[in-house]
């Protein structure tokens, strides 16, 4: 059962608006295992394209490490990757991302107390999932639980300068068929929340070829000057030219042919 993320304090209540305010005092004490080596010293992310390849060497690596802890009898190197073995080296992906990128916050809130409202997350009302040990944003779409994943509810909480958010974004991008800035970004925020989630999503599009390609607009050539016979007030037929138009295909009773217009 997932525990409620503890909510905003009476003194931040009362600055806010007339809505419905609910407050839930949770204790709750999260045990994680930290004798698991830390996937960033075995697997250069920044080398990675694509997430599915990294994804599917750590689920590879995991096999391995069950054969070799006597959790499983024999390694099946040719049995295709499953959809849950990537999910779980996601989550452990991402709980060792976090172990750096928020050292100091994942402290506080073991520890059963709440960021101080000068840090970064601190509008997100972060707690950490007891379930799973990854840090998730304090959302306030408990009601839904019933229609919502728990990942959708409570997306966990990544920068923007990690490698992993920009194999995430770079998936999400490709997943949308190249789709633009607002669909790439609330198509990651179901999953995952990427602070200056924005910025990341533009900055990935402006590089991507594809869409430079299609998104970029044609280049019109200056027209030269106008001669002076044509901008001099003079006499009708004065000054005569000639202009032509083609080639235009015309069909005849030999087959088609090319055909020009004089004027």
């Amino acid at each position: 059962m997932l525990c409620i993320p503890a909510q905003p304090t009476d003194e931040e209540i009362s600055s806010c608006t007339d809505e419905e305010k609910k407050v839930v005092h949770v204790e709750s004490v999260t045990v994680v295992d930290d004798s698991s080596p830390n996937l960033l010293n075995i697997f250069w992310v920044s080398w990675y394209q694509h997430l599915d390849r990294l994804l599917n060497q750590i689920s590879l690596l995991k096999r391995m490490a069950d054969v070799l802890m006597k959790r499983k009898p024999k390694f099946k190197i040719c049995t295709f990757i499953r959809s849950h073995e990537r999910r779980a080296s996601l989550i452990h992906l991402t709980i060792d991302v976090q172990k750096i990128e928020f050292q100091e916050e994942l402290a506080t809130l073991r520890k059963g107390n709440q960021v101080s409202r000068n840090n970064r997350l601190a509008k997100l009302y972060p707690f950490v999932d007891p379930d799973d040990g990854i840090l998730r944003v304090g959302g306030r779409l408990h009601a839904r639980a019933h229609s919502l994943s728990q990942e959708t509810l409570y997306p966990a909480i990544l920068t923007k300068k990690s490698d992993l958010s920009y194999l995430l974004a770079y998936k999400v991008h490709r997943d949308t068929l190249h789709g633009g800035l607002h669909l790439c970004v609330a198509e990651l925020r179901r999953s995952h929340w990427t602070i200056s989630a924005r910025k990341l999503c533009r900055e990935l599009i402006r590089k991507c070829v594809r869409c430079f390609r299609f998104n970029s607009k044609p280049l019109h050539a200056l027209m030269g000057d106008l001669p002076k016979k044509r901008i001099t007030p003079s006499k009708p037929f004065t000054h005569t030219a000639l202009d032509h138009a083609g080639p235009i295909a015309h069909q005849t009773t030999g087959g088609t042919q090319k055909v020009y217009l004089a004027l």
